[in-house]
């Protein structure tokens, strides 16, 4: 591999609390950088998912992962030709004394069956079209919760019955809670309109800087070593019915 390329990384949460340079379960970023032969070295920046796009922007670079991939992103930064992670579909996370306050599969286009200001959802995150349009049209139904981990924050708010639940996928929820060392009885209902698995990619500042980075991170991602561990990783964290979900993506993607 060439000469390292230098970028930064900005992330909702401070390296202190979760370092995504380190070999993690899932942390799809670490394994790139264990696959890079020493071809890239970044540092991590604590940025809020308000002002990650705007930094972006500004930045020579910086870099930012497991983004969803939109024409009006496109526009904004480089993104990776295949996804960084492949993720089971959103979920509906619930505590599970509160389970009754939903239905199942939870409807969100019927907010007067659940309270107001019940479902925790995270300022400037997209959730992808569907969810994104139902948060629009019933601002009633949802909490929206902003500044710097706020994804993490919604989860601590629910722990506390603060919220009645929250969108997210449930093995990030289940992870987050072990890496605190906390036990919370959890129940996951599917959501209404929402079955296809997430796709989430590495975007790069658009600079020259940043195509070169992204150049070098789909040729990375483009080795059979690579391809891998990436299907091992994705294995090894969801369970039975989300890993078979994913993998038939998997395979689809990289044409396996």
């Amino acid at each position: 591999m060439s000469t390292p390329l230098q970028g930064v990384v900005f992330a909702e949460t401070s390296i202190d609390d979760f370092n995504l340079l380190e070999q993690r379960p899932m942390e799809m970023f670490s394994l790139l950088l264990n696959h890079a032969q020493g071809g890239l070295e970044f540092t991590q920046q604590q940025v809020s998912l308000t002002r990650g796009w705007v930094e972006l922007q500004r930045a020579q670079n910086a870099c930012m992962y497991n983004k969803f991939k939109t024409p009006e992103r496109k526009k904004k930064g480089y993104f990776s030709q295949h996804p960084i992670s492949v993720y089971p579909p959103l979920r509906l996370i619930t505590l599970k004394q509160t389970t009754t306050h939903f239905m199942s599969p939870v409807d969100l286009s019927q907010p007067k069956r659940m309270g107001r200001k019940s479902i925790g959802v995270a300022h400037n995150r997209s959730y992808g079209g569907y969810i994104n349009d139902k948060i629009n049209r019933f601002p009633e139904l949802f909490y929206i919760r902003g500044g710097m981990d706020s994804s993490e924050t919604l989860i601590d708010m629910l722990a506390k019955e603060r919220i009645s639940g929250l969108i997210e996928y449930s093995e990030e929820v289940n992870a987050y809670l072990a890496r605190h060392n906390r036990e919370v009885e959890l129940t996951t209902l599917p959501i209404k309109g929402v079955e296809k698995v997430d796709l989430g990619y590495i975007v790069c500042s658009k600079t020259p800087q940043g195509k070169q980075l992204i150049q070098r991170i789909n040729h990375i991602m483009s080795q059979p070593q690579f391809l891998v561990s990436y299907i091992e990783m994705h294995k090894s964290f969801f369970s039975d019915d989300e890993k078979r979900l994913v993998g038939d993506k998997i395979k689809k993607i990289f044409n396996q």
